[in-house]
């Protein structure tokens, strides 16, 4: 069943901008070609992916495109998501309105005059998954930021005015948290850090005050020493001036 399914139903190729104008370029004079202009963060892109896809099946002489947001779209005229463009050599024409499959069928049989070859309906394109799906979920945010900037801007910038909306409660909230666990706990530590400048302070004066003690120590030594020694040398003198007067005496006698 899955190989008549993929035998009959089409997807519209997806091509950059510069398949697009090489495409339209060589083949432009041969064949009528569809092309839908998308944007993958658009909701009616993703609603529109599978009508078009639809349309590929049922009128398979137009060559259907799917154009992701690219500089190209401008180049065409297109400047709004999504849009459809039918051209061939001769005509051109951008389609803005109502994108269900009856509008768009009428829309082809007006600007080609072929009929459909096929009766399919979306539905049956929705049991394809996400094979054709223009947007998936797990796309890495480094790859959305290169396919879609202006989309990455967009969620920064209300991410920013969400944040300035709520911050006025958010703020005090998260002062009150930092001065009731945070701030206490720091107080705790910066308080025992804040005894050791002051320990270290007291082992310095311990330190002065026991080199003064030593120096007062030698000091009285010395001073000590010093009054013996005067006192030494004073007996000293009185004796050797005591001698002669008593040598004096006894040849007196």
């Amino acid at each position: 069943m899955s190989i008549m399914v993929a035998a009959v139903f089409h997807i519209a190729r997806k091509v950059t901008g510069m398949t697009l104008d090489k495409d339209l370029g060589n083949g432009l004079k041969n064949a009528f070609y569809s092309v839908l202009f998308y944007a993958s963060w658009c909701p009616f892109s993703q609603a529109t992916r599978p009508t078009f896809d639809a349309l590929s099946t049922m009128f398979p002489p137009i060559r259907h495109l799917a154009v992701e947001s690219s500089s190209a779209a401008p180049r065409y005229g297109v400047h709004r998501f999504p849009s459809i463009l039918i051209m061939n050599g001769t005509t051109r024409v951008i389609y803005h309105g109502s994108k269900d499959l009856n509008s768009l069928v009428l829309l082809y049989k007006r600007v080609t005059g072929l009929e459909p070859a096929a009766d399919v309906s979306v539905d049956q394109y929705m049991e394809f998954g996400n094979k054709g799906s223009i947007w998936t979920w797990n796309t890495s945010p480094r790859e959305i930021l290169t396919r879609e900037p202006y989309l990455a801007f967009s969620f920064l910038f209300l991410f920013f005015r969400a944040f300035l909306y709520i911050s006025p409660w958010i703020l005090p909230m998260l002062r009150t948290v930092w001065f009731t666990y945070v701030w206490h706990a720091d107080q705790g530590i910066f308080s025992e850090w804040s005894h050791l400048p002051w320990q270290a302070l007291q082992i310095n004066d311990a330190k002065r005050l026991w080199s003064k003690l030593r120096l007062s120590s030698k000091a009285r030594n010395i001073q000590k020493g010093a009054n013996n020694a005067r006192a030494w040398a004073s007996s000293l003198t009185s004796v050797s001036l005591g001698e002669p007067s008593s040598s004096r005496t006894l040849v007196g006698s």
